[in-house]
């Protein structure tokens, strides 16, 4: 099922108009992303066998709720993933990929302690927005595969870092 899975999110983002990040292009992703809050917008994900979805302003269709939830890739170090409840963790991050298409971002001490790392693949960057296959194992082995679409918002000055 997973397999099948992977092969429905790599269909979707292959028909895609928006531009797909290259090493030409990474730049751009970079300075069009970093500083801004990255909310989620919409996010379809399939944890330890059981389906999710999330559309922000759509709860009566949404089964969980990531409004409050928020990435910022910086460029001193101090990056930050939110949480919807609240919680705050620094994260780090590197291109996985010579054509930088892909990211893996570390979320230091996230439950229980220990160190979450998450994997953005097929990232499509287009204005404001990027989309992206995400997947991710837990130390306590939830595994995660996700379609997701993040809104880049300059919201900097309500951020405390």
């Amino acid at each position: 099922m997973f397999n099948f899975f992977l092969i429905i999110l790599l269909a979707f983002f292959s028909g895609n108009s928006a531009t797909e990040i290259t090493s030409a292009s990474s730049a751009g992703f970079l300075k069009n992303y970093t500083g801004k809050k990255l909310l989620l917008e919409e996010i379809r994900f399939l944890q330890n066998n059981v389906a999710f979805y999330y559309k922000r302003g759509e709860r009566t269709k949404s089964n969980i709720n990531f409004d409050g939830d928020y990435i910022i890739f910086d460029n001193d170090g101090k990056d930050i993933y939110h949480q919807s409840d609240g919680e705050q963790y620094e994260l780090q991050w590197e291109f996985t990929t010579a054509a930088q298409d892909a990211i893996n971002y570390t979320i230091t001490s996230f439950r229980d302690g220990a160190d979450l790392v998450v994997k953005w693949e097929k990232i499509i960057a287009a204005d404001a927005q990027i989309q992206y296959i995400e997947y991710y194992n837990h130390a306590n082995g939830t595994a995660s595969l996700a379609s997701c679409v993040r809104l880049s918002v300059c919201e900097d000055s309500f951020v405390e870092k």
